[in-house]
């Protein structure tokens, strides 16, 4: 089950735009992020602060149904596949047109780890400098990162020291990354498996490449992470949901095909 929300920006008088919290948010919400004015009069809508016109949204206050809840972010420069990638992942779908990112989009997607029901808030992230700042304050709260490439841009691969060194301002040193090589599957490839292999290992990170348009290994991307996040629960201060729903453990994802392509 995945469901979706877009913090871009919006002219149109008939929308309300909303601003979410950096850290992670209690599930379900009650109204999505575009929300018609006319049934704006039916939530409890006020001004966040005079400097700030957006609005603000309600969230219901419904027991958890899920054992964990993490925050994902998904960071690299822009044209990388981040969006593809997430849409893969969670709606099954690829759009080959590049949509430029306007802010931060997330959607939320729920999986079975070891047993663990694990509700993941993945948050899609602009690459372009201009929206640097309002990335910036969205790693608050975030208990795994995954760092995209494309695999036929040298630029975007070199990027990823940059994209490192902006965690480690942000993040303590034991959130898990996740570095992703994308578009596997095009023709003219720069960057070589075992250059991204070896950067990731440069960087204590784990390395996978992917596709998000033929979905090779889009899945165990975001579940290998997962797992690593849920191992380290501990070492992240994450803690249990008051209802904990026991699951048959899924079987692991296997680790050695990883690296291939």
């Amino acid at each position: 089950m995945a469901e979706n929300a877009n913090l871009s920006s919006r002219n149109d008088q008939n929308y309300a735009n909303f601003v979410l919290p950096p850290g992670p948010i209690a599930y379900p919400t009650t109204a999505s992020l575009y929300l018609p004015s006319s049934l704006s009069s039916f939530f409890a809508l006020s001004p966040i602060s005079p400097a700030t016109p957006s609005l603000s949204y309600s969230i219901s206050h419904m027991e958890p149904n899920y054992d964990y809840l993490f925050k994902v972010l998904i960071i690299g420069n822009s044209g990388v596949g981040k969006t593809a990638l997430l849409l893969r992942y969670t709606d099954g779908i690829f759009n080959p047109e590049f949509h430029t990112t306007i802010g931060v989009d997330f959607k939320i997607n729920t999986v079975n780890i070891d047993g663990k029901l694990v509700k993941m808030q993945l948050w899609d992230t602009a690459g372009q400098d201009r929206f640097r700042n309002i990335v910036a304050s969205y790693y608050r709260g975030a208990h795994g990162v995954i760092m995209v490439y494309d695999v036929t841009d040298a630029e975007s691969f070199s990027s990823i020291r940059a994209w490192h060194d902006e965690t480690k301002v942000h993040l303590q040193a034991n959130v898990p990354k996740l570095l992703v090589g994308n578009k596997v599957d095009e023709a003219g490839r720069t960057v070589t498996s075992d250059e991204g292999q070896q950067l990731a290992e440069q960087l204590g990170m784990e390395w996978m490449e992917t596709s998000a348009k033929s979905e090779f290994h889009v899945k165990e991307a975001f579940e290998a992470l997962a797992r690593t996040i849920l191992s380290r629960a501990g070492l992240l201060n994450l803690q249990p949901a008051k209802i904990s729903t026991q699951l048959p453990s899924a079987k692991p994802v296997s680790r050695g095909m990883c690296c291939s392509t």
